[in-house]
């Protein structure tokens, strides 16, 4: 039986582009396209990146994608302390004496949950386990985290056909390559898909799904302080943890016997 040639880096890569491109296309629509009630409309793109998300991933384990892993080695509790960023914004709200009162009894919560848990999902299906799989190919841990999170930030662009302002489209540009490189960190150095799903899933789900139903108003200065400086300590702590990691592979490698 003749074995099965494996693909080109450049085949695997144009692959990977494909699956954000579809994913990008048929989620980023806007609600009213569905001709459903706002409900039903985001029940409808849930499960479609559900099932979106698990296809890409069975593909994944089956072709020659190089595979990253899905479940966390030990060092993985070092990346606990990341989940302070998915709480930045109830932080914000807590220190401003704001009311949670909006939360009892409040479905959308639950609404919210699995809407948030398919985004995370099928994100780190296309944009880690997929893109960074093939980049892991041809460049280093750091080169390949700075790529990912680089086009998983601009991909957000996708929101301005959502009727999101310039202003608002930008801004989040910018934080989700931030939350892109603590992913990819998490992803490649001992984390694995499962913990970068759940931190991914968290920041959105509470950053956005929970604050969205306390909070009405305009970002004023000490929302923007109290975010930048919970950001500020969490990269600070991911360089620690990244130089470390570093240092450790360069030792090993060292001590390796050729």
């Amino acid at each position: 039986m003749k074995e099965r040639k494996e693909p080109s880096f450049q085949s695997n890569l144009y692959l990977a582009l494909i699956f954000i491109l579809l994913y990008l296309a048929l989620t980023g629509l806007p609600l009213t396209y569905w001709g459903m009630e706002p409900f039903y409309a985001k029940l409808t793109m849930a499960v479609f990146r559900f099932v979106y998300g698990t296809v890409v991933f069975f593909l994944l384990r089956f072709y020659f994608f190089p595979k990253l892993k899905i479940l966390p080695s030990l060092r993985g509790v070092l990346f606990l302390p990341f989940f302070l960023l998915c709480f930045s914004n109830l932080i914000y709200w807590a220190v401003m004496g704001g009311n949670f009162s909006s939360l009892k009894d409040n479905m959308t919560l639950w609404h919210n949950l699995w809407h948030y848990a398919s985004i995370a999902f099928a994100e780190e299906v296309v944009f880690r386990q997929s893109l960074m799989g093939i980049l892991s190919k041809r460049f280093k841990k750091y080169q390949n985290i700075l790529i990912s999170a680089g086009i998983f930030g601009v991909a957000h662009l996708i929101n301005l056909f959502n009727g999101a302002s310039l202003g608002a489209t930008f801004a989040q540009v910018g934080y989700t390559f931030v939350l892109g490189l603590l992913l990819g960190f998490v992803e490649l150095y001992g984390g694995g898909f499962l913990s970068a799903f759940l931190l991914h899933f968290a920041f959105d789900y509470v950053n956005m799904g929970v604050f969205e139903l306390v909070f009405q108003g305009n970002w004023d200065w000490p929302f923007f302080l109290i975010n930048i400086g919970i950001g500020v300590v969490v990269l600070g702590y991911a360089f620690f943890l990244f130089f470390l990691f570093e240092k450790k592979e360069k030792k090993s490698l060292v001590e390796t016997p050729k």
